[in-house]
């Protein structure tokens, strides 16, 4: 296995909430197998995409949010071919069109409640036929593309094989110490797809800072932790109330993408690691995540940058710091950091801050197989 592998298929842009970006880009690609005038669209999905899409702001559309805009929108455009990126395409005749649609009440949706992984299936009936896409347990994975009920697209909806999840269960199966060594195996052509993600995802947090609501922890006097977590709650939110920014995406996710890439970015420039290090604690941090979210699932109750993103960042940052496998020092223990944020044998850690405390520094070693 390459870093690279996970890159193709774990390190993609995107545009927007990921689950309705996937259901635009369904009905894009249901609409484009027929011409004339759309009559109907209707959309069954599982629980979990219903939830994640049911209020989200999407990008380029005002103030347009939920699950029939994003279905309205992509059966109305033209571009059936940019993927996670198909709010791109969307302006002024996208829009009336799909208030169009709506205001016929031509959108119908249908929860399948037997799904537990993700689902999108979407039927766009047009004067001249219909056609029907299907996405199945990844937001980019086509199992089937049909026109006029003849299959003319997609891989077989039956197949086990699935490439990106299968990928996350190869990681979930290696050591920790041989996703150190992937990460570390980074080539030119995959750092600089490393900084491209750090570049989309710290834009987008610092966008969104000027969004978030009055007295959301006060800009000024925050410690480095509490500023940097500002930031992706700011990237975050921007990204789920349809600021028009691409973000790099981590394991289907974009908040997962931010909640990784920004911190370990960040940190890792202001302490002073080089550059290189930061992208390989970056790239370790997202192999972690992929593991993590083949235990999880692609979709999950609680948003996937609370658990699978937050043990990648917590490993990237402890990656960053010195920890290696094996290493379990916690606060109180022998080798732990202390008050003055001695490492073991008491030595001073060299990237201690004046105004952390001993227990933000007796950081748990999470390294450890």
């Amino acid at each position: 296995m390459r870093l690279s592998d996970l890159l193709e298929s774990e390190w993609k842009p995107a545009l927007g909430c990921t689950e309705p970006a996937a259901v635009a880009w369904a009905a894009a690609l249901a609409a484009a197998q027929s011409t004339g005038t759309i009559q109907r669209v209707h959309l069954v999905c599982d629980p979990r995409t219903y939830k994640n899409c049911y209020a989200v702001g999407l990008p380029n559309a005002g103030k347009a949010t939920g699950l029939l805009w994003a279905l309205a929108l992509g059966a109305c455009l033209t571009d059936d071919g940019l993927g996670l990126r198909s709010f791109e395409a969307v302006g002024t005749g996208t829009l009336e069109a799909a208030r169009a649609l709506l205001e016929r009440r031509a959108l119908s949706v249908e929860v399948d409640a037997t799904r537990d992984a993700l689902r999108i299936e979407v039927t766009v009936v047009r004067s001249e036929g219909q056609g029907r896409a299907v996405l199945d347990r990844e937001h980019t994975h086509l199992a089937s593309l049909e026109r006029n009920g003849q299959r003319v697209g997609g891989l077989d909806e039956g197949a086990a094989a699935k490439p990106p999840a299968s990928l996350r269960e190869r990681l979930a199966g290696l050591r920790i110490q041989d996703l150190l060594d992937l990460a570390r195996s980074a080539t030119p052509e995959d750092r600089v797809r490393l900084q491209e993600g750090i570049t989309l995802n710290l834009a987008i947090a610092r966008h969104g800072l000027s969004l978030l609501p009055p007295g959301f922890v006060a800009p000024t006097g925050l410690d480095t932790q509490t500023r940097l977590a500002r930031l992706v709650s700011a990237g975050v939110h921007a990204r789920m109330s349809g600021a028009s920014l691409t973000v790099m995406t981590l394991a289907g996710s974009g908040n997962k993408g931010i909640t990784v890439t920004v911190p370990v970015a960040l940190w890792g420039r202001e302490v002073g690691h080089p550059e290189a290090r930061v992208e390989e604690a970056l790239a370790f941090g997202a192999l972690m995540t992929s593991a993590a979210t083949w235990h999880l699932g692609t979709l999950s109750a609680i948003c996937g940058a609370a658990n699978a993103a937050g043990i990648g960042i917590a490993s990237a940052l402890v990656f960053l710091e010195g920890g290696r496998p094996g290493w379990r020092n916690l606060p109180g223990q022998p080798g732990a950091p202390g008050p003055g944020g001695h490492g073991p044998g008491g030595r001073q850690h060299p990237r201690h801050h004046a105004g952390q405390t001993g227990s933000t520094r007796s950081t748990i070693w999470l390294l450890a197989n």
